[in-house]
């Protein structure tokens, strides 16, 4: 595995630490691509969760592989899902193998798209309201 950012890790001759946490540029993951966490990290002041997302109704999730491709995204597979995480911005692309995907954040606002038109959505969102793949949840508070 790679290091990168935040939590890259070190290696070397005084020490190996490699945390369980994947570290980005703007944001952090935790967590297997059909289950997975993005946070902000403060070290020592905690964290802000961003969400989670969580595949349901799909095969199991088996051992976890993980790359960095050209040091863009980061890709994760547990079979269960494949998810890219972005190293520049708290986003994630999962690609679940399952009919149900739940999103849970404690973001109060969503941005979407609905016959062509960016909106901010009414939520719950139901299935096929979207017309593009993407949403942004923001207003953490």
């Amino acid at each position: 595995m790679k290091s990168v950012g935040t939590f890259g890790g070190y290696s070397g001759k005084a020490m190996q630490w490699m945390p369980g946490r994947n570290g980005l540029l703007a944001c952090a993951s935790d967590g297997a691509p059909s289950a997975l966490k993005l946070f902000y990290s403060f070290g020592k002041s905690g964290t802000l969760d961003l969400g989670e997302i969580a595949a349901r109704g799909g095969p199991p999730p088996g051992p976890v592989t993980t790359s960095v491709p050209g040091w863009i995204t980061m890709e994760r597979d547990d079979g269960a899902a494949r998810a890219l995480v972005s190293r520049a911005w708290p986003a994630a692309r999962v690609t679940p193998t399952c009919d149900t995907v739940a999103w849970r954040t404690t973001a109060k606002s969503v941005l979407g798209v609905i016959n062509g038109e960016p909106r901010v959505l009414d939520l719950p969102i139901s299935d096929g309201s979207v017309s593009e793949p993407w949403l942004v949840f923001f207003d953490h508070g």
